[in-house]
């Protein structure tokens, strides 16, 4: 029983560790290194997106770090939700989406960067679930940002440089 209990408390701190469920305070100091991440996520059912180091293809150390922990994750909840988050600076994938006691894997094919000492705005990704599957879509909506910025994080908007990195995925062949 007691190893049961150890388990779960640490498969829960995993999941839980980096997670990020709004923003943080306008003008809060980022560290060294680290930039601004700056999202909308449009979710239809409440869940969680989590994402890592990009790795460009799957191995087995990629797959043992995607079952065992993430760099961070986004909690969403069914309705449209701005994300303002320090991160440190690199390359990034979405690795899943939680849901149900389920996951969507997307990790692999998907890319983001952060850069340090900028805001950067990587897209509106909207995130829709139909029977067995996820779907997520990332389309440029950098007005919309920009207005949010402006209005919620004025201190952000004048000091950091605003830069476009949309979230992109790539293709890959169908199997089976």
């Amino acid at each position: 029983m007691q190893r049961r209990t150890f388990s779960l408390a640490v498969a829960s701190t995993l999941l839980t560790g980096c997670a990020m469920r709004g923003s943080i305070e306008d003008d809060t100091a980022i560290k060294s290194g680290e930039g601004l991440i700056a999202l909308r996520i449009d979710a239809t059912v409440d869940g969680n997106l989590t994402f890592d180091k990009f790795v460009g293809e799957r191995t087995n150390l990629s797959e043992m770090s995607q079952n065992f922990g993430h760099r961070g994750q986004f909690v969403l909840k069914e309705r449209e939700i701005y994300f303002v988050r320090p991160i440190e600076a690199g390359e990034f994938m979405w690795s899943r989406f939680y849901i149900f006691g389920k996951f969507a894997s997307f990790g692999y094919s998907s890319k983001f960067i952060v850069k340090p000492d900028v805001i950067n705005y990587i897209g509106h990704l909207r995130i829709t679930t139909s029977l067995d599957r996820a779907y997520i879509a990332v389309t440029d909506s950098e007005a919309d940002m920009r207005a949010y910025l402006e209005k919620n994080f004025p201190r952000y908007a004048r000091k950091y440089h605003f830069e476009k990195s949309l979230s992109s995925m790539r293709l890959s062949d169908q199997k089976g």
